[in-house]
């Protein structure tokens, strides 16, 4: 299985979210070089920290979905925990001594391209739109303070 190359075409133009993104590649990466040099330890460590970060960029991107009122938050919310659910059951094979890795690369791989360039792709426009005019509100707010006040 090869790596994951990072190409623009993956960022989704919310910052928080496309350095988290970078991240779970590398994780992969190093998950999938781990594996093919036959580092089972290492391999096992990889997968369960790349499980436990999936977890937490989950919640973040559910964070920005619901504080943006983005419409799908509910499906996208749903495929998390369909991911997230797969992946916890890969972990807790693992921690009773099964090498799974072999399993989860290719399972990984393709749910993190489908997840980062499809349903990603689909909100992000969206919440941008969102933190745009969250900021523009904060500006005008921070504006009109600055001349009241003096």
């Amino acid at each position: 299985m090869s790596n994951i190359n990072w190409t623009d075409d993956l960022n989704i133009g919310i910052e928080s979210v496309d350095e988290q993104h970078r991240h779970i590649v590398s994780l992969f990466n190093r998950l999938n070089e781990a594996h093919r040099h036959g580092e089972k330890g290492a391999a096992n460590k990889l997968l369960s920290e790349l499980i436990e970060f999936k977890v937490s960029h989950c919640a973040h991107e559910e964070d920005l979905l619901r504080q943006s009122g983005f419409p799908l938050y509910k499906m996208h919310k749903l495929s998390h925990e369909l991911i997230i659910n797969q992946c916890l059951v890969l972990n807790q094979r693992a921690e009773k001594g099964e090498y799974v890795v072999k399993e989860a690369i290719p399972f990984l791989r393709a749910a993190l391209m489908r997840h980062m360039k499809g349903e990603d792709a689909d909100y992000a426009i969206y919440v941008r739109q969102s933190l745009h005019n969250k900021q523009k509100r904060r500006s005008g707010l921070l504006g009109s303070l600055k001349r009241v006040l003096g």
